[in-house]
C-alpha cells in the first residue's frame, strides 16, 4: 500500500491520526511519504522509518532534500 502525504496543519492532527490508526488494521506493509516533521516521528514512532534522500526540482533545476 502506498499512501500520499496529507497536508501538515497544526489544527488538523486528527486527519493524521485517522490515517495512523487505519494504517494500524492493515495486513502486510505500506509506504508512507511525510516531510520530516516532529509531530509525524512521534506518530509513528512505533514503525520502522527510512529516511531516504530526494531531490525537488522544479523547470528542471534541482535542490537536494
Amino acid at each position: 500500500m502506498l499512501c500520499a502525504e496529507p497536508v501538515l496543519r497544526s489544527n488538523a492532527p486528527s486527519a493524521l491520526l485517522l490515517r495512523r490508526d487505519c494504517l494500524r488494521c492493515i495486513k502486510g506493509r505500506f509506504v508512507l511519504s511525510y516531510n520530516d516533521h516532529s509531530l509525524v516521528r512521534e506518530l509513528y514512532a512505533d514503525y520502522k522509518i527510512e529516511e531516504l534522500a530526494h531531490t525537488y526540482t522544479i523547470c528542471g533545476s534541482g535542490k537536494s532534500g
